[in-house]
């Protein structure tokens, strides 16, 4: 379990690429990994009771078996089945995310852009004293603003209204920082990222960070009063009136607590990690296309120019140089373009291709196993169907949106395309020939090409046409069980 939560992102992936201590974080993913391993252990026996029909009573001294055979009979094998794939799946984040020998493209460019980005732009923050200059510079600015337009507010009321909404908003726009003086000594990444772009990505990751703080909120207090329920209830059952039996059954809680709580945010990083390449792809592209937009304008400005031109003078296309500048920028975007590329199919076959497989294998058999019973099984109460109904809505939901984050990295790396064909008619000129015969080629890659981007097997690359395949083979599916 992991105890910073007000940076839970950023502090995961500290612990993952620099660790404070080694030895003490290799123990403890080894305890918890091993705590899994024996619970995953134990349900696996009662599966094997239950479906062999074996005389020995093991489920008498399991109380987790005990007990769901007690008060959930007609869901017995179905909540063994649930409670196998909750170890399940944290043994995979454990070996994927602390033991997994990877390529380093995997985790160093969200690094990067997590920690290394924050830390860098923590270093041009203005001083305290300039800080409260522009904050009160900045509400003045708004008092103005604010008391020009509103006549209906007090002026105490208004003044309160402007400077905590001055405040909000200096806090989110990140204005502490010298943009002027990050730019200039920027962070040296792998990929390019303008001084917008860092920003901008540091306020979406503050706020999925707030987000993922009231998350834990709910649920530390939710698995605490669960833990004293479960063992309120074995020490009723069981009869537990000595100390070393209290012992043994505090511990029990403690480590089921422990393993919730490590599945959970082992989850919740894993659907952040998963994300955080097409946030990133996102971002970086979005200030790509402004800048390929006006290139676009240049070249149908130079278009023009040389059809008037010729038309004039044939010899003029002969004589003809391509600005340095943008002969510079053409070069170069096709350079980063195909670092972008390369950096999304190392970091996919390092990391998610494994990841995403053992999540299916293990995920999947578990959604159709919570179908199936809402059609088969018809001594379902009211509280089984909501929680079978949740549980299907929130993987299938899960499951589409992280097929969705790989369809939109794939259109990402294909987006420039729409903006080729001007660039193209542009690029004229002696100086230019290699430049233009590039340009076609990429152009004609993105088009008639394979898809860029995370491959699946004989499927090819993720796009939104295979997700929804997908959900309409699953509907289907469903609908023959059904009928």
């Amino acid at each position: 379990m992991f105890l910073k939560i007000k940076k839970f992102y950023y502090c995961q992936f500290e612990e993952i690429m620099h660790p404070k201590n080694k030895k003490f974080y290799l123990w403890k993913h080894r305890y918890e990994t091993g705590v899994m391993i024996y619970y995953q252990l134990r349900i696996i026996i009662c599966l094997i009771i239950h479906f062999t029909g074996y005389s020995t009573d093991y489920t008498c001294y399991d109380p987790i078996c005990y007990l769901v055979k007690k008060y959930k009979p007609n869901l017995y094998h179905q909540y063994l089945f649930f409670m196998f794939g909750l170890p399940g799946l944290g043994i995979l984040g454990k070996y994927v995310f602390h033991f997994n020998p990877t390529d380093s493209w995997t985790f160093q460019l969200p690094y990067d852009i997590v920690v290394r980005n924050t830390n860098h732009l923590k270093q041009y923050e203005y001083s305290q004293t300039e800080q409260e200059n522009l904050l009160r510079l900045k509400y003045q600015q708004n008092l103005q603003k604010y008391s020009s337009n509103n006549h209906l507010l007090g002026k105490n009321l208004t003044n309160w209204f402007g400077w905590h909404l001055t405040r909000l908003s200096y806090w989110f726009n990140m204005e502490k920082i010298n943009k002027r003086l990050a730019q200039e000594k920027r962070l040296r990444t792998h990929l390019y990222f303008s001084i917008e772009c860092r920003i901008f990505i540091c306020k979406t990751y503050l706020i999925i960070d707030g987000i993922i703080y009231q998350i834990h909120m709910f649920l530390g207090p939710t698995v605490f009063m669960f833990s004293i329920l479960y063992y309120k209830i074995v020490m009723n059952e069981y009869h537990i009136d000595k100390l070393w039996q209290h012992m043994i059954l505090l511990f029990e809680v403690i480590t089921i607590g422990n393993m919730i709580m490590t599945v959970l945010q082992l989850g919740f990083f894993f659907l952040l990690f998963a994300s955080s390449p097409t946030l990133l792809k996102a971002f970086q592209l979005r200030d790509y296309d402004r800048t390929l937009l006006m290139v676009v304008k240049y070249c149908k400005q130079l278009t023009r120019m040389l059809i008037n031109d010729v038309r004039m003078n044939p010899k003029t296309v002969k004589t003809f140089v391509l600005d340095r500048s943008i002969y510079n920028f053409l070069n170069w975007f096709i350079l980063e373009h195909g670092r972008i590329c390369v950096v999304t199919m190392k970091a996919w076959r390092g990391q998610f291709i494994k990841s995403f497989l053992i999540y299916f294998i293990i995920s999947i058999p578990w959604n159709v196993l919570c179908v199936t019973t809402l059609i088969l099984n018809e001594t379902l109460t009211g509280s089984d169907e909501f929680f079978i109904y949740s549980l299907t809505i929130f993987h299938s939901s899960l499951t589409i949106s992280l097929l969705e984050a790989l369809a939109i990295q794939s259109n990402s790396l294909h987006r420039p395309a729409k903006h080729l064909i001007p660039i193209i008619q542009g690029i004229n000129g002696k100086n230019s020939i290699c430049m233009k015969t590039k340009y076609e080629d990429l152009y004609s890659r993105l088009i008639c090409g394979p898809r860029y981007g995370p491959r699946l097997a004989m499927i090819g690359a993720i796009t939104h046409l295979v997700i929804f395949n997908v959900c309409t083979s699953e509907w289907l599916t469903n609908c023959f069980f059904y009928f």
